[in-house]
């Protein structure tokens, strides 16, 4: 598996906090393209409130710069607990709904020891459905990183990632449900907004006391999206009928199979959106 360089590989690389293990942790849930990697890096920049990242997605990881991240659960709940806890103990993690969904149930919220949760998610859903088809085109997941590319626009594509965001949405809010827990609520948007209330937030979750605050020199995330999204949105919006139905979002595994048919037609020129 190849190695590639993003603007998050320094969150590996660097040298780690001299720390026990996290003792008292939290875990973000989260659906791609929520800013889920910009709220980590915020959180991280404090030097209080741990080191989330995707501890669990050992895929992205070794593509990320760690070529022998552990594949099991065990030694993967071990480096939550280890490179995500900064000096005070307290450790951070981020998690999306097929790394949950992959492992056995309530292992991972178990095996952290019944962590705090924050629910992160983006208001306009077909934002991030743009961006996801976006990211997904070009395998450009952050913002700098490698020169633009512009991907062509396809409305099927948007919808399909529409319905797997919705679904997505409906998995943690059942997830939450069961368990009997109501997460600390947090928007995309008003992270972007005010980023200091989102730190401040997550510092008095955690029972964090004493000042708080944001690195400006080690964030290296930023905010994607131009002009471009705005017009996929309308050329999108335009090619909706006037009377849409309101259907039920399709299963999985027809949303994917649906997409690989509409690749593959497109592959051998019988279909050009």
């Amino acid at each position: 598996m190849t190695s590639r360089t993003t603007p998050i590989t320094s969150w590996l690389t660097e040298d780690q906090p001299d720390c026990a293990v996290g003792n008292r942790g939290y875990v973000i849930c989260a659906i791609p393209r929520s800013g889920s990697y910009f709220l980590c890096d915020l959180l991280r920049s404090t030097g209080k409130l741990g080191r989330p990242h995707e501890y669990f997605g050992a895929d992205a990881l070794r593509r990320l710069g760690m070529p022998d991240y552990p594949f099991d659960l065990p030694s993967q709940l071990a480096m939550a607990r280890k490179l995500g806890a900064t000096p005070n103990g307290i450790f951070g993690a981020k998690l999306f709904p097929k790394q949950m969904r992959d492992q056995a149930p309530g292992a991972i919220y178990t095996g952290l020891s019944q962590p705090r949760l924050i629910y992160l998610q983006r208001g306009d859903l077909l934002g991030q459905a743009i961006s996801l088809t976006r990211a997904a085109q070009t395998s450009q997941y952050f913002a700098k990183e490698g020169p633009p590319q512009e991907p062509p626009f396809d409305a099927a594509l948007i919808r399909d990632y529409l319905e797997l965001i919705v679904r997505w949405h409906a998995a943690w809010q059942q997830y939450f449900a069961r368990l009997g827990i109501e997460p600390l609520r947090l928007t995309y948007e008003d992270v972007v907004a005010e980023p200091e209330s989102a730190v401040r937030a997550v510092a008095s979750l955690m029972q964090v006391e004493g000042p708080i605050a944001l690195a400006p020199d080690q964030l290296v995330m930023a905010v994607q999206r131009d002009s471009v999204s705005s017009e996929w949105r309308t050329r999108f919006l335009a090619a909706q009928p006037a009377d849409v139905p309101m259907d039920m979002p399709r299963p999985e595994s027809m949303i994917t199979l649906q997409r690989r048919i509409r690749r593959v037609l497109r592959m051998a020129g019988l279909r050009r959106d």
